[in-house]
């Protein structure tokens, strides 16, 4: 049987090249569809989406994570687990069908009825999914997650864009979503050797409702977080600011995304197997905040710098709103990952009561942000985002500090170096944009910009010998980071 380490090695490398071949191909389709569909119409996706993605939050229902947390399943697990997200995903479908003429009168588009109720056919495809994922996961086999996502994002997306370009307007948004969930699907339960049983067992509900109905109510604070602002951005101004805002927001996402949530999904399972053996998982935890925020940091504040000729050279003047939200929106994801990892740490330690705790507190802290919005403007609600998200943060470190003794000057110990490159990176860069923004086109600019901020970043981390960007070395040498974060069982 292969050991923890090979499995986390072989999990990690698939995991972070899954995400890699899915973002280009999803960045690409992004930018190609951009460029034939309208602001609005991304709006109205967005629109009905809202509602969509709240409800299904039910549907996972947080016994996922307690399956995969779990140190030994049985089939009746499985099965107890499958049954309650079908049942649930169809009873989230009729609530979404029937509110769909609510959800247009709310927003005063009437072209949200029928989007809504196709849509809603997502929600019960992915509760098929969910168990498929959650076996996947706990094998640590993101070599065939990879390659059924990046198949299903190709085909999907092609479709999306042969639909754009022929006038299917925002159904081609629509087509490409359900495609690519079809698509999973499909892949899923033909590759996947796991079928349901004719079981349902109250014992296996009850030990994992324990654990997943903490994470439940975690994960709906988590969703209608990211929800609200789209349905506040929607019902206060209009479908063609919330098509900039979603943008900007995929943007601010996408260099995160890839490297991060590779990271975060090889974390949870592997932290857990670590959760009886406190040094090591504090040991784990420290080198993988250094190698992320290294990354995170720099990718962020070059993303803020190359914002306005990045969007102007792939998606035109038609999406130049979307520079000033996109600039914005990477202050509040600079610290994202980090409060990742520390909420996957309570999750892995089994403290789903804790980790509830913390999601309340960081969900409470951002009302005000939303207030912002609907009170002033779009902008103000960003900052908001950004102060909310720094206050959380030193709450959650504060708890964490309790559970396996990890202080806030430890923290800052460890994110100072990468600090310190970012900050020469960012001087030299924003200067160059200074300077150069007159002189040359906004294809010439991006390029310089993206080489000089990365040659800045390598030579500054060489001079002042910041580990993480050694060990950030080793990962892209070695294609792995599990490998640096384990030891020998």
């Amino acid at each position: 049987m292969p050991s923890l380490r090979n499995k986390a090695i072989s999990g990690a490398s698939w995991s972070l090249t899954g995400r890699l071949l899915r973002q280009g191909v999803n960045f690409i389709v992004g930018i190609l569809l951009a460029r034939l569909l309208l602001p609005e119409q991304y709006g109205l996706v967005g629109m009905a989406t809202v509602f969509i993605y709240i409800l299904f939050t039910f549907v996972d229902s947080g016994f996922n994570y307690a399956l995969i947390q779990k140190s030994e399943c049985t089939q009746a697990d499985y099965s107890t687990v499958f049954y309650i997200n079908f049942v649930i995903s169809l009873i989230a479908f009729i609530i979404l069908y029937n509110s769909a003429p609510w959800i247009s009168e709310f927003y005063n588009e009437p072209k949200l009825i029928k989007l809504v109720r196709v849509l809603s056919i997502v929600v019960i495809l992915m509760a098929f999914t969910l168990v498929q994922r959650s076996i996947i996961i706990r094998e640590v086999n993101y070599r065939l997650l990879a390659r059924i996502e990046f198949f299903s994002q190709l085909l999907s997306g092609v479709i999306g864009i042969i639909l754009a370009y022929t006038n299917f307007g925002v159904w081609a948004l629509v087509w490409k979503i359900l495609l690519n969930q079809l698509f999973i699907n499909i892949q899923l339960w033909l590759m996947n050797k796991w079928k349901p049983s004719l079981v349902f067992s109250k014992n296996s509900f009850n030990q994992l409702f324990g654990f997943g109905s903490k994470i439940l109510f975690s994960g709906i604070l988590q969703r209608i977080y990211i929800e609200s602002y789209k349905l506040v951005v929607g019902k206060v101004y209009s479908s063609h600011e919330l098509g900039l805002f979603t943008r900007a927001d995929q943007f601010q996402k996408l260099p995160s995304s890839t490297v991060n949530n590779s990271i975060l999904s090889v974390v949870f399972p592997i932290f857990s197997k670590m959760q009886n053996d406190p040094k090591r998982f504090k040991q784990a935890l420290i080198k993988t905040i250094s190698i992320v925020m290294f990354y995170n940091f720099n990718a962020m504040v070059l993303l803020a710098i190359i914002a306005k000729p990045l969007i102007q050279v792939l998606l035109g003047e038609k999406w130049i709103g979307v520079i000033e939200y996109l600039q914005l929106l990477c202050a509040v994801g600079l610290f994202v990952p980090l409060q990742g990892l520390i909420m996957q740490t309570f999750s892995s330690k089994g403290k789903s009561g804790m980790y509830l705790i913390n999601e309340i507190i960081n969900k409470l802290l951002m009302i005000p942000a939303i207030f912002l919005g609907v009170l002033f403007s779009i902008k103000s609600m960003i900052f908001g985002m950004i102060i909310s998200t720094l206050v959380s943060l030193f709450i959650n470190i504060y708890y964490v500090n309790k559970l396996i003794d990890f202080k806030v000057r430890e923290l800052l110990k460890i994110l100072f170096p990468s600090l310190r490159v970012v900050t020469l990176m960012g001087t030299v860069s924003l200067l160059m944009s200074h300077y150069f923004t007159d002189l040359v086109s906004p294809t010439i600019l991006l390029i310089l910009l993206i080489l000089v901020s990365l040659i800045c970043i390598v030579l500054f981390s060489i001079l002042l010998k910041v580990e993480a960007f050694f060990e950030i070395k080793k990962i892209i040498k070695e294609k792995i980071l599990v490998k640096l974060i384990l030891k020998n069982p």
